[in-house]
């Protein structure tokens, strides 16, 4: 498997089940996840890993806007109240 694929593929199985369950718990390894593939597959130059890594990045960000757990963790709290 290539260089950054493996850690991609992880960004993004945290990523749906953030997005889907503990968004406290999955989001936060996500994004460990999808820093170690994307630095991975960045060194590579495989365009699949870089993908994959893309999509986890995109699952993630999602996973993070949709846990108001996490907003009010980094003190955007305030904005989902106005």
């Amino acid at each position: 498997m290539k260089t950054g694929m493996l850690a991609g593929i992880f960004a993004c199985v945290f990523g749906v089940i953030g997005i889907l369950f503990l968004g406290v718990i999955f989001v936060p390894l996500g994004f460990i996840t999808a820093i170690i593939g994307t630095i991975g597959a960045a060194r590579s130059k495989d365009m699949g890993s870089i993908g994959v890594n893309v999509l986890g990045w995109i699952l993630v960000l999602i996973g993070f806007f949709t846990s108001p757990v996490l907003w009010a963790l980094l003190g955007f709290g305030a904005l989902l109240g106005s």
